[in-house]
């Protein structure tokens, strides 16, 4: 069991780089367009307190990025 376990684990790693690889790579054509300086990764209780709704681009990110993989 605890072999299984490891190999889960082992697993989830794995695919968890695969999809923060993916979305940094469509990020950089992202920016291409929009030549942001920083490109923050925002989730509550993080280090960003408060930041202007204008700048928020999640919405924008998941949709393009839900497109790209529907291909």
């Amino acid at each position: 069991r605890e072999v299984l376990t490891q190999q889960l684990a082992n697993h989830e790693v794995q695919v968890n780089q695969q999809i923060v690889d993916s979305v940094v790579t469509f990020l950089k054509h992202y920016n291409k367009k929009f030549n942001f300086q920083y490109i923050f990764s925002y989730t509550r209780g993080s280090q960003i307190l408060f930041a202007d709704p204008k700048f928020e681009i999640t919405n924008d990110i998941a949709s393009q990025l839900n497109k790209r993989y529907k291909k």
